[in-house]
């Protein structure tokens, strides 16, 4: 009795995935069937701190769509049937425009960048090592294919200016560095609005790149 309580009090402190949720890394028609829990859950993620997208879970239909490509391919975190965490993967080549443009513009091999788009975990699964997880399982993925030399992110930073900031709050910026990601002097702007907005504002998301070797 002891030990089991010693090891729980371990796994509160470190964290710990429960051994209920299973990882699978899944594409093309074997993915499809998964649509609408990945647009449901994107709809729930990124209404969070730091992004405050207001819309529908229709809205991520046309992004998640990208991930049915050839080079597509999203790594699930299913606990008793509910997706509870997400990491999605492209090739830039096929990744949309105003991803792509940035690292065209310098006259880079985006057939050689793998992008990881959609990542997240819900609020009551993290810090228990599961972003870890799915990062490591999807970079694997990348990886095996000797077709890519680095993964590239994107992630806003107004946090870093806005004075309403949660407490409590860490930005998705200290686990990309901790697995070993550095910020590039790349970026792009897109507009939308935010929840309580009334009109749509400019957000800029800044590249980070993990070289696989």
């Amino acid at each position: 009795m002891k030990l089991k309580l010693f090891i729980m009090g371990l796994m509160l402190l470190f964290g710990s995935v429960s051994a209920d949720v299973q990882l699978h890394v899944l594409k093309g028609d074997a993915l499809q069937s998964y649509l609408p829990q990945i647009t449901e859950f994107c709809h729930t993620f990124y209404a969070e701190y730091p992004y405050l997208y207001t819309g529908e879970a229709s809205d991520y239909e046309c992004y998640i769509n990208f991930t049915l490509t050839q080079s597509g391919e999203a790594c699930l975190a299913i606990d008793e049937n509910k997706l509870v965490g997400l990491a999605t993967g492209i090739s830039l080549s096929e990744s949309r425009a105003n991803y792509r443009d940035p690292f065209v513009s310098k006259g880079m091999d985006i057939s050689s960048l793998y992008y990881i788009g959609e990542f997240g975990v819900l609020n009551e699964y993290r810090h228990q090592g599961l972003e870890k997880q799915l990062f490591q399982k999807l970079a694997a993925k990348a990886k095996e294919t000797g077709t890519y030399e680095a993964l590239i992110i994107s992630e806003i930073e107004n946090w870093k200016y806005d004075p309403s900031q949660p407490e409590g709050f860490e930005p998705m910026e200290n686990f990309w560095k901790s697995m070993n990601f550095e910020r590039l002097p790349l970026s792009f702007s897109v507009l939308w609005r935010n929840i309580d907005d009334q009109e749509e504002t400019v957000h800029t998301l800044f590249f980070w790149k993990h070289l696989l070797n």
